[in-house]
């Protein structure tokens, strides 16, 4: 966009120049217009240029989309169709796929010893004190330590995987916020959903290969769609520098003559 920011500089300096013409300077009015024509059709053509960039890339986008819907159908129709691991455990693969298809960030909450009677407790503690509903994290407590003579833990980590299209980072920061201020120490941090899909799957018993066609055609769509929208955006940029450009060259019509002043009544 340097090329383009620099022509439409260049555009309304002359528009300024010629603005402080006096009307006498007609040669010189007539030089910066025909330079400033010059300039705005340079700018159009750096429009028309950042269009079809725009739609070259978009065209790439919606090839590589098709294929990784592909491959993500399979992956999940093979995380669906494992036996014996937990749903939870399947949740957090699908959502980390899923994340990985949409270039999303996924945030981990952790709440450090939280006290309670069991897991369960301590993931519902978390969840009062946050905000966060159980259906929008996949939720884990750890235990920490037992009390003498009990079988039970008093003290557990819980960790919380969000699902970013249910918590935003807004969210997310005042989910941290809520437990800090309620007593519950706690932070969160980014996670590689690349290699956090592989640990997952690959722990349920997921073939490796199957993990790595799935991530390499994710990622792939991912940054072609980003670089597509990051192509558009910049072609929307232009056009409407052009459309500013082709207007700013339309003088306003000259201002109508004032009419004659009054004659002066007759004389007696």
């Amino acid at each position: 966009m340097d090329a383009l920011k620099s022509e439409v500089q260049k555009l309304h300096l002359g528009l300024y120049e010629r603005s402080r013409l006096h009307e006498q300077d007609e040669a010189e009015k007539h030089r910066i217009g025909e330079r400033l024509d010059g300039l705005a059709a340079e700018v159009a053509q750096l429009a028309e240029e950042k269009r079809a960039e725009a739609r070259a890339l978009r065209e790439d986008a919606a090839e590589k989309k098709a294929a990784a819907d592909a491959q993500y159908g399979d992956f999940v129709g093979d995380v669906e169709g494992l036996d014996g691991v937990d749903e939870d455990v399947k949740r957090k693969i699908l959502m980390l796929a899923d994340a990985l298809m949409k270039n999303q960030k996924v945030v981990e909450m952790a709440a450090d010893a939280v006290s309670a009677a069991n897991e369960e407790e301590a993931v519902s503690i978390v969840q009062d004190t946050s905000g966060i509903p159980d259906s929008a994290a996949v939720w884990t407590a750890t235990a920490l330590s037992r009390r003498r003579g009990l079988l039970q833990s008093d003290s557990y980590d819980v960790t919380a995987l969000l699902d970013p299209d249910e918590v935003d980072e807004s969210a997310a920061a005042d989910a941290i916020a809520a437990l800090n201020t309620g007593g519950i120490s706690a932070t969160s941090a980014d996670v590689d959903e690349e290699a956090a899909l592989s640990d997952a799957a690959g722990d349920a018993g997921m073939d490796s290969s199957v993990i790595s066609e799935f991530s390499v055609a994710a990622t792939t769509y991912a940054e072609a769609e980003a670089a597509a929208a990051t192509a558009e955006a910049d072609a929307a940029e232009a056009e409407a520098a052009a459309d500013e450009a082709a207007s700013a060259l339309v003088l306003p019509p000259p201002p109508a003559n004032p009419p004659p002043p009054p004659r002066p009544p007759p004389r007696a």
